[in-house]
């Protein structure tokens, strides 16, 4: 494949940050008991806090990361794809922020996230990229470089679904990388464990299959209908590749009668 006829990655739709404020209708944090995963001190006050929680704990994979740097809240360091230190039936609610494509593990997440919800309890997530989108691979090897960070938004759409490794290396030596820099590149496409290779189909499945999916709002982006079939083509049982991620509401089930 040639890399010089995708286009580039662009812009997207419907990328409207306030996660609460769509939840809004269908869920109120007020004066509820609220475990929070992937927010720095930043995007607590600015996305949670000012909904009026009751109490917030904040959970942290590392205790250096900075989410962990949080002072004035509970902070508990713990994987959320293995059993956390909560009890069964914890929070009214979780949030996660830009947390979902970098789970290495979501159904054990998804089975954990489930665990320590009250019932009837809500989780609210908001994500983004799926690997399976024109930036889905993350690339961060050169921060602010067209080239070399995805967030720029310059490098072909689909390069890393649509491109072997052969192909991606031939391309960037024509823009003049080097062996050192298109190194770099392979191994955040391919290897780096900071996300999961998961295409979006699976994400609606997946919490489909263990909430209860209350409502939803996508970011996508629009891609040209040749390179729809190309990628469907290359990956059957896959259809959604313009889906960035976006707002995810969903409720753990009630107990039976």
């Amino acid at each position: 494949m040639d890399p010089s006829t995708f286009g580039l990655t662009g812009t997207f739709e419907n990328c409207t940050t306030d996660m609460l404020g769509f939840f809004s209708r269908w869920m109120s944090i007020e004066g509820k008991k609220c475990l929070c995963i992937g927010f720095d001190k930043d995007q607590l006050n600015e996305a949670v806090l000012a909904y009026q929680p009751g109490a917030v704990t904040l959970l942290t994979l590392w205790d250096e990361h900075k989410d962990a740097e949080v002072p004035g809240y509970d902070t508990v360091v713990g994987d959320i794809c293995q059993r956390t230190p909560f009890d069964d039936g914890t929070f009214d609610v979780v949030l996660t922020l830009s947390l979902l494509e970098h789970i290495h593990d979501l159904p054990a997440a998804f089975v954990e996230i489930r665990r320590i919800l009250k019932p009837g309890g809500f989780f609210g997530s908001f994500f983004g990229p799926a690997w399976s989108c024109h930036v889905g691979h993350h690339l961060y090897a050169q921060a602010s470089h067209p080239l070399f960070d995805f967030w720029q938004r310059g490098l072909p759409a689909h390069l890393h679904l649509r491109c072997s490794p052969e192909e991606i290396t031939a391309w960037y030596r024509e823009q003049g990388a080097n062996d050192d820099e298109i190194k770099s590149v392979l191994q955040w496409f391919f290897e780096t464990n900071i996300i999961n290779r998961v295409f979006f189909d699976d994400y609606p499945r997946l919490l489909n299959q263990h909430f209860q999916v209350v409502s939803t709002e996508r970011i996508y982006a629009p891609i040209a209908e040749s390179a729809l079939d190309d990628l469907r083509r290359l990956y059957p049982g896959n259809d959604d590749f313009s889906t960035y991620g976006g707002k995810f509401l969903v409720r753990k089930r009630a107990p039976a009668y």
